[in-house]
């Protein structure tokens, strides 16, 4: 069996969320079953629990609409002394690394942060919060690299958020600007190799024309020794950052010194006292607009690879293949591995980035919803329907779809004689064999869920047959049950309404 990708995950919550939107689908989150629990059910997997008693047993329920329904991925908060893992994208057990962070916001109403991981310090604890806003990786004090990648306001996180699960959505901000932001930041080592004699550094003796560099009599009196090999030529006390990246043609060692050629021409006049590093080569195969460049740092006491240090990023990278270039007569096999960043860059699509786990969806039920949904009943499941049918007062058919905001799903009828049923009694039709649950009763008025199909005018008898009265039915609901099959439910503890509360629900729904 294959595996779902956070970018389906994220598919099936942004269809849902444009079909509500554009009106072609109508979800609700619903309150069903009136029978009292002493403690909260057991969910089951049962298919008759799960598909045919909570359509059975509807009670009412509310229209959710697009800003009901959330993406969430898991809930990291930074916090000091913890080692946070690396983004790697070459990394197969990423979506279960903590390689990313969310930073809660230092005043009240403020704003939530969300940053990745690039570098750890060699493993090092966290100790300084992330907090730059900006397009660009930034690095603490600590020796983290972070990369700002969203941003969620106060009031959706505290409407979606849960203990486990964080909403998230994209800065447009950085999703513009990340593809320009796209490049290679890190290079990891995986085999540091064997033999890399050629690693030198020292000052520029002259440069005899444009591509011809002359250092230092020290170095090797053999020909071609540095062929292959990159140079960097930079300015005595600047950042090697600021200097210029060569690919050495040839060297040749004689009588009048050492002469370095290189592959493309250097700015001589840029430079007043030039330094170099003498390296084995980093070589980029990428989708690049632009490609990066970097150069390489030897560890001299065992002649192997220490690290790859980044000059230019590029940009526009979704793939990239690195080899490391020397002549092989003096060292060989180091293999390394760039970190490539998300397709598109960065904090172009945070939820697939960030491994979308599902959605928070968030309903409530207030007080009468303005008269349309009951008080004075009790139900202790929730959860979510889609496309309901409605019913015809006259029959238990099903007719056009269902549209309204709310909906009831009671059979309500008077009573004569006065009776008073208890609730989460079953009780049945006298002609019509009909079945329900009492979900309200009075001497005068009595709620019903189950069946559609009692007589109006005939007697309905308790289970134990205590009690009994002939029904007027006032109406059978808003919509019609009996193919109406949840797309999610959960057990609650029982909830008594109330024309003076409201019920809020915060639903984690897994994709």
């Amino acid at each position: 069996m294959g595996q779902i990708l956070p970018k389906f995950r994220l598919s099936v919550i942004e269809d849902i969320k444009a079909s509500i939107l554009a009106g072609t689908s109508n979800y609700y989150g619903f309150a069903a079953d009136p029978i009292t629990t002493e403690s909260v059910a057991n969910t089951t997997a049962d298919i008759y629990s799960s598909r045919f008693i909570p359509a059975w047993r509807m009670q009412f329920g509310k229209k959710l609409f697009s800003t009901d329904i959330m993406p969430v991925v898991t809930k990291v908060e930074w916090a000091s002394n913890t080692v946070y893992d690396v983004y790697d994208n070459n990394n197969a057990n990423l979506e279960s690394n903590t390689f990313y962070v969310m930073v809660p916001p230092t005043e009240t109403g403020g704003t939530y942060h969300y940053f990745k991981c690039l570098d750890n310090a060699n493993g090092a604890n966290s100790t300084e919060i992330p907090d730059l806003v900006q397009s660009e990786t930034f690095t603490k004090s600590d020796g983290y690299k972070w990369r700002y990648i969203c941003s969620c306001t106060s009031a959706v996180y505290d409407k979606f958020s849960t203990t486990d699960y964080t909403p998230i959505y994209p800065n447009t901000e950085i999703v513009t600007s990340a593809f320009l932001n796209s490049g290679i930041e890190v290079v990891t080592v995986s085999n540091v190799g064997m033999s890399y004699d050629t690693y030198k550094s020292g000052n520029v003796q002259s440069f005899s024309n444009s591509t011809l560099i002359q250092i230092e009599n020290s170095a090797p009196y053999i020909n071609d020794y540095y062929t292959d090999s990159a140079i960097l030529v930079y300015e005595y006390g600047g950042e090697p950052l600021a200097g210029v990246l060569r690919t050495i043609t040839s060297y040749e060692a004689n009588s009048a010194g050492r002469w370095i050629e290189v592959n493309t021409a250097v700015n001589t006049a840029s430079f007043t006292s030039p330094i170099y590093k003498i390296s084995p080569r980093v070589v980029f195969d990428t989708d690049g607009e632009e490609d990066p460049l970097a150069y390489t740092e030897i560890d001299s006491s065992s002649n192997t690879l220490a690290n790859v240090v980044i000059l230019n990023t590029g940009y526009g990278i979704s793939r990239a293949n690195v080899s490391i270039v020397a002549n092989s007569s003096y060292g060989s096999d180091a293999t390394v591995q760039a970190i490539v960043p998300s397709a598109g860059g960065h904090g172009s699509n945070p939820e697939s980035e960030l491994f979308v786990k599902g959605f928070s969806c968030v309903f409530s039920f207030s007080n009468t919803e303005y008269t349309t949904i009951p008080v004075n009943t009790s139900y202790n499941k929730i959860g979510i329907i889609k496309n309901p049918y409605a019913i015809s007062q006259n029959t238990a058919l099903k007719l056009d779809a269902y549209t309204a905001n709310t909906f009831t799903a009671y059979l309500e009828a008077t009573v004569s004689p006065a009776n008073t049923f208890t609730v989460g009694d079953y009780v049945f039709g006298n002609t019509s064999g009909a079945k329900a649950i009492v979900a309200f009763s009075n001497s005068t008025v009595i709620y019903l869920t189950g069946d559609k199909d009692f007589t109006n005018g005939e007697y309905i008898t308790s289970e134990d047959g205590d009690d009994s009265t002939a029904i007027t039915i006032t109406t059978i609901g808003d919509i019609y049950c009996r193919d109406l099959i949840p797309l999610y439910i959960e057990n609650i503890s029982d909830v008594e309404r109330s024309s003076v509360q409201t019920e809020t629900f915060k639903l984690i729904l897994k994709v």
